[in-house]
């Protein structure tokens, strides 16, 4: 399995910066999970539009889903011009708003509810939904390869919770979000701030941890450092355009590059996470402007 990166803002980006969107692929299986805000642009920097036929949506927010509308233009133009006749689908919670209109035929596209405890099945990767502590209905998505067992676990917005820590073990690929500097709580709004990120990076011990959905201000590095003071694995901040080997292809060192840099697994010895923070001590205490 291999994660691409496409956008990995949270709520809003920095200048040409696209918020969430990460693009899955297993064998021949490519899933796109959430499509915020300038996700479509980007996501052509990796793969033609027309070559994406699924999109799971973890909840309805513009960060996560702005860009749905954009694809279902895209899909309307290509089935005029004729370069796809294959519907594109959209996954999202049952409550989203206008999941039907976004999901018409007519349009080369079709919608599907889905709902936490229940498995969704697309080709060559299983999903399964877990709702999150988050103030609209939102799913975590653990993604396991039919084929090769690699577990992806994605935990989408939410504050960090006993059933998220139970729900993301076994991750060989914990692709977690990061939207605050401690000493900033994420409990009221229902985030993760880095010092919520290590905790759950403890307990769950993941392959590779991926720190997303940043926030627009601050010094982003100061978070990983702040992870990497109380969790040792390898752990990255999420670059666009950068892609990851999950499990039997991070062992191999494979990723389905684009533009950004690919991320195996370290050779013996070597620490493969050194050099994505900055030279600048951290700020686990508090935020860096």
């Amino acid at each position: 399995m291999e994660l691409t990166v496409i956008g990995r803002a949270g709520g809003v980006g920095r200048v040409g910066e696209a918020c969430s969107g990460y693009l899955v692929q297993e064998g021949q299986t490519r899933v796109l999970l959430d499509c915020g805000a300038g996700v479509a642009s980007s996501l052509q920097r990796v793969c033609a539009l027309e070559s994406l036929d699924h999109v799971v949506i973890s909840h309805w927010h513009p960060d996560h889903a702005s860009d749905a509308g954009v694809l279902v233009h895209g899909r309307i133009i290509q089935r005029i011009l004729g370069t796809t006749a294959n519907m594109l689908h959209f996954y999202a919670p049952a409550s989203t708003p206008d999941l039907e209109r976004v999901g018409k035929a007519d349009n080369g596209c079709a919608s599907h509810a889905i709902k936490a405890g229940e498995r969704l099945s697309i080709g060559d990767i299983d999903i399964d939904f877990m709702r999150t502590r988050h103030p609209v209905e939102c799913l975590a998505m653990r993604l396991v390869g039919r084929h090769t067992g690699d577990v992806l676990v994605y935990t989408a917005d939410g504050a960090l919770t006993e059933g998220l820590v139970e729900f993301s073990r076994g991750a060989d690929l914990l692709l977690a979000e990061c939207s605050l500097y401690p000493p900033t709580s994420g409990e009221a709004p229902g985030h993760m701030n880095a010092d919520d990120v290590a905790e759950l990076a403890r307990r769950v011990n993941p392959g590779t941890l991926v720190l997303t959905h940043l926030p627009f201000y601050g010094r982003r590095e100061d978070l990983l450092e702040c992870v990497r003071t109380r969790w040792g694995g390898c752990a990255y901040l999420a670059g666009e355009l950068d892609c990851y080997g999950v499990g039997a292809a991070a062992a191999a060192g494979k990723g389905a590059c684009g533009e950004g840099a690919c991320h195996g697994a370290p050779a013996a010895g070597e620490d493969a996470c050194a050099g994505d923070a900055g030279d600048e001590a951290p700020a686990c205490a508090g935020e860096r402007g």
